[in-house]
């Protein structure tokens, strides 16, 4: 739960439901929690970069929101992965902080799903 207080730091909610007939991997960015600001007083603009391992296909990527430690997406990707492949499979998810115009975004945090 990311309302759990026992729990610090940044988190972030995503579900993942494979169809088997359809041979589809569903993933959903719900939302994230305390995402860090650094040492200013600028609350970030973040997304979600996707990345499926090993075969790094096109990034995918949630829309941004404005100004905010604590954004809410609910987006949904869909992967075809055959069924035997499945378990080969890892998510990366990198939040990444949109801000800055002239300079290259900033990651936020990461995560490896396996």
């Amino acid at each position: 739960d990311l309302d759990d207080n026992n729990i610090s730091g940044p988190r972030i909610l995503v579900s993942l439901k494979y169809d088997d007939a359809d041979e589809m991997l569903a993933v959903t960015i719900h939302r994230a929690v305390e995402l860090p600001t650094g040492n200013t007083s600028d609350l970030p603009d973040p997304f979600v970069k996707i990345i499926l391992l090993p075969d790094r296909p096109k990034k995918r990527k949630t829309d941004y929101v404005k100004e905010t430690a604590s954004p809410d997406w609910e987006e949904t990707f869909e992967y075809n992965i055959p069924r035997d492949q499945v378990r080969d499979k890892e998510l990366e998810l990198v939040v990444v902080d949109r801000k800055g115009l002239f300079c290259r975004s900033a990651d936020i945090c990461r995560s490896l799903l396996q």
